[in-house]
């Protein structure tokens, strides 16, 4: 069955003005603006609202160096491609009051409307946002909290001083882990004896304790959900939208939306801080005691199972008893089935493995493994060579928050990470973060994944080493495009994604952000279609890529590309990349007042792109494509290499034709060659040209359409 989001092929089809052409079909015979002589209201160089590009003010160089972060793509390079076309930065772009006019949904995000505001704010949004992803991917509690600020829930219990100071003289304290199973409302609880080490035990008090405090704030954050009927009593995949079965759609869509709306997030920022804090400084008091054992205890509480292991080979025996308030395992080859999960009745659950070469297979359809649902869940894995896997197409987990917080730290190992959907860095109306520290990984999902981000939702998927593979499975068909039905819907790899209800009740709801970030390593990017850097009314989606040697496969919308109001950046640092997308749509290109950005800093690239793509617009689209460097190859035909194009014909006026339709392709240096699909070469485009809209048509073109392409 289909999923509530995604049930009927109209939700990500065409938009009211038509799709993006297919490649099937020519592109389109762009009449793009006239040789940009004739005034316009908006976009006219003779109106006097409008300063020319010399006219603008220039901030004089600072007298010191300036950060790498602020030396952007977007440079006098760029200003001079947009002078060639009669534009500037602040007309090179959607403007707000369109968007406010034509874009509608609830929850907007800071970040979305920043990027819409100014497209040159990608350059620097990209770098800074990669480098904090990095910086803070080595603790729990700094990787949640820069996913909390993305939707401005911004908690910081560190800014002044040590928050956990006093607790851990609590932790410390003999018999600190019966009184705090007490507070919990153990009843009876087992003696400890000599076998449970005395950091094991400190670090579970240390737990146990942060936990009963992050229930008042998890309390406060859902105070205002009381429903009976409501999303609380619904399963969590229900909860997320995208993964709940064909019902009431209607129904279920209005509590979602009532619910959603009532949730104080910096709350749940909050009940995060309290728990991610001692889940960090408790995993460094477990890694002091790994390798000790055997043990083995257990206690029921009136908030789950607490369950302390060590020195042997552990396993569930493929059931989860749960659910687990607490699971700590000094070391082993152990095998999960359940744990770092908060459910009905347990808002917070943590689960902290010292060592081993770990299995984590999930029960069927079941939150697990840094999965927060109306809580907070987190699990963090110390070293080992680690197999994470969720079974089921409605389960959720590997960092995934919906209505909450999930998050899953693995520091250590070559590791596998294996989901359906809703999984390794997916957040809706909450957050989830994945970060995994070393190693060749290799992660695996069909969609809603590695950087998914929904309404009010943020996902974070960050990897800081090794030689990864990033798969959204376009193989197996399960969730068949609108654009293609041989492709999967694969809403990943940095994807933001709304809620489409114009063609409903008029209800649409913005989407999240989705962001995935690797430092380093020979990567490899796959996806079917709508991922990569991209997303879908409203929603912003990243795909940040820092060092190596990477290749990115996508099909139609991806690798920088969007739809319907939207952001989508690809940025690259440096490394000979590759690139490849076969039908529609991609590497810098956006569709119905969206923004599309692909930036490559360096290295020797090739580019093999399909109509509309590399700096190609859209009806209303931005399109952008910088390369900053390196001797590439670029082939593609169509719409492409800076080029605009608009369905809706001059005969009935509409906004539309007073708004911009933008494509830029800008390569900054290095011997470039442009083919056609065929291999001839391109015959408007070569090594120290610029070429325009008007010069490629050949005619004048619609004054609201303006194309630009330059090599350098």
């Amino acid at each position: 069955m289909r999923s509530a989001f995604c049930a009927g092929a109209v939700l990500l089809a065409a938009c009211a003005s038509g799709e993006a052409p297919s490649p099937s079909t020519p592109a389109p015979d762009v009449r793009a603006a006239r040789e940009m002589e004739v005034p316009s209201p908006i976009l006219g160089p003779e109106s006097a609202a409008e300063p020319s590009p010399v006219d603008l003010p220039a901030f004089p160089p600072p007298p010191y160096p300036e950060p790498a972060a602020l030396d952007s793509l977007f440079g006098a390079e760029y200003d001079a491609a947009l002078a060639a076309v009669v534009l500037h930065r602040g007309t090179a772009r959607c403007t707000q009051p369109d968007l406010s006019i034509v874009g509608q949904g609830r929850f907007r995000l800071p970040l979305y409307e920043a990027l819409q505001s100014d497209p040159t704010l990608s350059d620097r949004y990209a770098r800074t946002l990669r480098d904090g992803a990095f910086f803070s991917a080595g603790a729990l509690e700094t990787s949640s909290m820069f996913a909390a600020a993305r939707l401005g829930a911004i908690v910081r219990r560190g800014l002044l001083g040590d928050p956990l100071a006093d607790e851990v003289k609590e932790a410390e304290k003999e018999g600190a882990l019966k009184a705090a199973l007490e507070a919990l409302g153990a009843g009876q609880v087992p003696d400890t004896g000599d076998a449970v080490p005395p950091r094991v035990q400190a670090a579970a008090a240390l737990v146990l304790r942060a936990s009963a405090r992050a229930d008042a704030w998890i309390a406060r954050a859902f105070e205002r959900c009381s429903d009976p009927g409501g999303i609380r009593v619904r399963s969590p995949a229900e909860a997320t939208l995208v993964l709940a079965e064909e019902g009431d759609q209607d129904e279920l869509r209005r509590l979602f939306e009532r619910e959603a709306g009532e949730v104080d997030l910096r709350y749940l920022a909050r009940a995060a801080a309290e728990v991610t804090l001692a889940a960090d400084r408790a995993s460094a008091w477990v890694a002091e005691a790994k390798g000790s054992g055997p043990f083995e205890y257990q206690c029921g509480t009136e908030r789950g199972i607490v369950l302390l292991r060590g020195g042997g080979d552990d396993a569930d025996g493929g059931t989860a008893e749960g659910p687990y308030l607490l699971r700590i395992d000094t070391g082993g080859n152990d095998r999960y089935a359940g744990g770092a999960a908060s459910v009905r009745g347990c808002p917070v659950s943590v689960l902290i493995d010292a060592g081993g070469d770990d299995t984590y297979e999930s029960v069927d359809d079941q939150p697990a493994f840094g999965a927060g649902s109306f809580g907070v869940g987190v699990l963090v894995d110390l070293e080992g060579n680690d197999r994470y896997t969720l079974r089921g197409p409605h389960s959720i987990g590997l960092g995934a928050g919906v209505f909450g917080v999930g998050a899953l730290l693995d520091r250590a190992g070559d590791d596998a990470f294996a989901g359906d959907g809703f999984c390794m860095g997916a957040g809706t109306v909450g957050w989830g973060t994945c970060a995994d520290l070393s190693g060749n990984d290799r992660y695996e999902a069909f969609s809603f994944s590695q950087g998914y981000g929904g309404v009010l939702g943020v996902g974070i998927l960050t990897d800081t080493g090794g030689d990864d593979r990033y798969v959204l499975n376009d193989h197996d068909i399960r969730r068949p495009a609108a654009q293609s039905k041989e492709h999967n819907d694969s809403l990943g790899q940095g994807f933001g994604l709304g809620v489409r209800a114009d063609y409903i009740d008029g209800h649409s709801l913005a989407g999240g952000v989705g962001i995935l970030a690797d430092r380093e390593g020979d990567d490899a990017y796959s996806c079917g279609v709508f991922g990569q850097g991209g997303g879908y009314w409203m929603g912003v989606g990243m795909l940040l890529d820092g060092a190596g040697n990477d290749s990115y496969d996508g099909v139609w919308y991806v690798q920088g590309a969007c739809a319907h109001f939207a952001v989508g950046i690809l940025d690259d640092a440096s490394g000979d990349d590759r690139y490849t997308a076969t039908l529609n749509m991609a590497q810098g290109a956006g569709h119905d007042y969206s923004l599309g950005v692909l930036l490559d800093h360096a290295g020797n690239d090739r580019h093999r792109a399909p109509n509309l793509s590399l700096g190609g617009g859209n009806s209303n689209g931005v399109g952008i494509f910088v390369d900053g460097g390196g001797d590439d190859v670029y082939q593609s035909a169509g719409t492409t290499l800076g080029l605009a194009s608009m369905e809706a014909g001059p005969e009935v006026p509409t906004l539309r034709h007073g708004s911009l339709t933008f494509g830029a392709f800008l390569d900054l240096g290095g011997t470039d060659s442009y083919l056609l699909p065929d291999g001839s070469p391109q015959p408007f485009a070569g090594r120290g040209r610029t070429w325009t809209q008007a010069e490629r048509a050949g005619k004048p073109p619609f004054s609201n359409l303006r194309g630009v392409g330059a090599d350098r």
